[in-house]
């Protein structure tokens, strides 16, 4: 266990504005927001929506599940509005 988790983790920190992942892009990875905020924007060009949506996305949230199990677009932009980890 203890090598598939040093394996298959990672930590990332994001400044405010910096892009975790944009609409189109292939998903590899599923992420915890474990400190900080996000804007997450679905439009009409890659989500089945009929105008553009924001969300705000705080800390203690997994975002992305889909990676782990199945070939995935994503479906909108995540970019950070604090430092993010």
């Amino acid at each position: 266990v203890k090598v598939v988790c040093s394996d298959c983790t990672d930590i990332k920190f994001l400044r405010p504005e910096d892009d975790l992942f944009l609409a189109g892009e292939i998903a590899h990875y599923a992420y915890y927001i474990s400190e900080g905020c996000f804007e997450y924007v679905q439009s009409p060009m890659f989500a089945m929506v009929d105008e553009e949506i924001t969300k705000n996305v705080a800390h203690g949230v997994w975002v992305c599940e889909a990676a782990l199990w199945c070939e995935w677009r994503h479906a909108g932009d995540m970019r950070a509005t604090t430092s993010c980890k």
